[in-house]
């Protein structure tokens, strides 16, 4: 994900917090898909 130059001026902070971001967002894209799904299957209930 990250291709960092070992003379980069990158602190292990900002690496952390670049990391901590990614996986932010990928919990709120999961969430978002949850969500998607349950939508359909509600619809997909109603309809019967």
């Amino acid at each position: 994900m990250f291709c960092l130059n070992l003379k980069s001026e990158f602190s292990i902070l900002q690496i952390k917090k670049a990391i901590n971001i990614t996986e932010n967002f990928d919990k709120i894209n999961c969430k978002n898909k949850i969500m998607n799904e349950v939508a359909v299957n509600k619809a997909e209930v109603q309809e019967l």
